[in-house]
């Protein structure tokens, strides 16, 4: 079947149906009071039935319009909500990642630790102190962290031994730095030195610290003088 041919049979089909329209009572019985009407009740009735149809055929589109307007604002929200929760899962991936951060109480049991595995006598051993972080040396304090000191004496150590020992001190923890070392040549054999390893332990304050550290620093601040 052609187009022409599809066009002929809606024709034909409409032409039946606007028949069929024309002899039903209804119709006529809607006729005779349009005709009775004034010409002005008339072009008002007309104006109206076409004001009426364009907007019906307005609200087709509009409809379409909205419900995408509508479909697009929830995918943007949705959007945004997943990337939310992607950075969230990407910063609790980062978060467990990162190494753990060790007190200075806890440093000292490690130390143990590792001088027990270490070839030392025990002699050599002269124990773990703590060290004030004034005593640590110029360019350890760091702003808006807490650092500790803590302190391993050994005795009778080479060149090769300090080297080794100091870099193990250091690498027990990423917040643990080697602030300095004291060596003091042993009397009765100078190829063998005494030894005081400073380490400083770096840690965030609490929230009670840091709420302290901030009243303390606008306690400080010069008062502000108006003219």
């Amino acid at each position: 079947m052609t187009i022409d041919d599809i066009k002929e049979e809606l024709k034909e089909n409409w032409i039946e149906l606007w028949g069929r329209i024309q002899d039903s009572p209804a119709y006529n019985n809607l006729r005779e009071q349009y005709e009775n009407l004034s010409p002005n009740a008339q072009r008002i009735l007309i104006v109206g039935a076409a004001a009426f149809i364009v907007f019906i055929f307005a609200m087709i589109p509009y409809s379409y319009f909205s419900s995408s307007f509508s479909s697009d604002a929830h995918y943007v929200s949705n959007r945004n909500l997943i990337r939310k929760l992607l950075r969230a899962n990407q910063l609790a991936s980062e978060s467990e990642s990162m190494p753990k951060t060790v007190d200075a109480d806890t440093l000292k049991t490690k130390i143990t630790d590792m001088l027990a595995h270490y070839p030392l006598l025990p002699e050599q051993n002269g124990g773990i102190v703590t060290i004030p972080p004034d005593d640590l040396g110029p360019g350890v304090a760091v702003r808006r962290l807490r650092v500790s000191g803590v302190g391993v004496k050994l005795k009778k150590l080479n060149l090769k031994q300090i080297v080794e020992i100091g870099y193990e001190l250091e690498s027990q923890n990423p917040n643990v730095k080697l602030a300095g070392i004291d060596m003091t040549a042993d009397r009765t054999n100078t190829h063998y030195f005494d030894v005081l390893f400073k380490l400083a332990v770096y840690n965030l304050p609490s929230a009670f610290e840091a709420s302290s550290t901030k009243k303390s620093d606008s306690a400080t601040e010069p008062p502000t003088t108006t003219e």
